[in-house]
């Protein structure tokens, strides 16, 4: 069995005046002394604490949500996205991120004394743990993503991306239904975590106003009380000037969900 070693720095110099490089010993060419300043000095740098705020950690993980709608090819093809975000690799930070965003009031005006969600924790198959907190409510989504803060009010707000271009060009995208927020444990490196955000995007007819969901296996947007939560939510976070809104798109029934042809697209 190998003894532990020490890089040991020398006093002094050689016969030309050079210092005499530092050299790995083993435990017993080292002085009970040396060994205990060491040992000292590793359990002072080990027992740091720094104080991070995660308020810039917030921001960052909100604008690449907001970037990944600016970018994706979403507007025919709704999707289910992945976003890695690196920043929450040392499995401190990510937890501490799982712990607050596991409250969705500190987004909201709301009083935090509600219970916070659950972080649901699975073994994986190769031995990993992942731990998860799902938001399943839009105006949780709405609140987190707020979208409003990296667009502007003209290009988006809440959970909504919209486009008040052309007449052609007023379609909407809707983070929909839930957004997970994953943490998962490194088996190879200790203290490492691959932290990850991942929500579907729903797409809406700027002219007619009809949703269009993720081919999804399974999932909540595949529930028709879940279909008509987005469709509700669209309808009210509608701009004002959306052609949508002026053409009574918004007082319909949740049950018809697209303006008839003759009225989207008159003659």
């Amino acid at each position: 069995m190998r003894t532990a070693e020490y890089l040991v720095e020398w006093k002094g110099t050689d016969a030309s005046g050079t210092p005499w490089p530092p050299s790995w010993e083993p435990e017993e060419n080292c002085t009970g002394d040396l060994v205990a300043t060491f040992e000292r000095r590793v359990e002072r740098v080990e027992g740091r604490r720094v104080t991070v705020s995660m308020q810039p950690l917030l921001h960052l993980v909100r604008s690449r949500v907001a970037t990944t709608l600016l970018i994706a090819k979403t507007k025919a093809r709704p999707r289910v996205h992945e976003v890695v975000v690196p920043e929450l690799a040392l499995a401190d930070l990510g937890r501490a991120f799982l712990e607050m965003v596991r409250a969705p009031e500190v987004f909201t005006d709301a009083s935090a004394s509600r219970s916070p969600l659950p972080i649901v924790k699975t073994l994986e198959t190769d031995g990993a743990i992942t731990h998860q907190v799902n938001y399943t409510s839009l105006d949780q989504i709405a609140s987190f993503c707020a979208l409003e803060h990296f667009m502007g009010i003209d290009r988006g707000g809440g959970a909504l991306r919209w486009r008040l271009g052309r007449a052609s060009n007023m379609d909407l995208m809707l983070i929909g239904m839930p957004l997970q927020f994953t943490m998962c444990t490194n088996k190879l490196t200790a203290g490492l975590v691959s932290f990850s955000l991942t929500f579907p995007t729903v797409h809406v007819n700027g002219s007619t106003g009809r949703l269009t969901y993720p081919l999804m296996a399974r999932g909540m947007l595949k529930e028709p009380a879940h279909r008509r939560a987005c469709l509700s939510h669209v309808r009210a976070a509608l701009p004002r000037r959306h052609p949508l809104r002026k053409k009574g798109w918004c007082a319909l029934p949740l049950t018809v969900e697209a303006l008839p042809l003759s009225v989207a697209i008159p003659a």
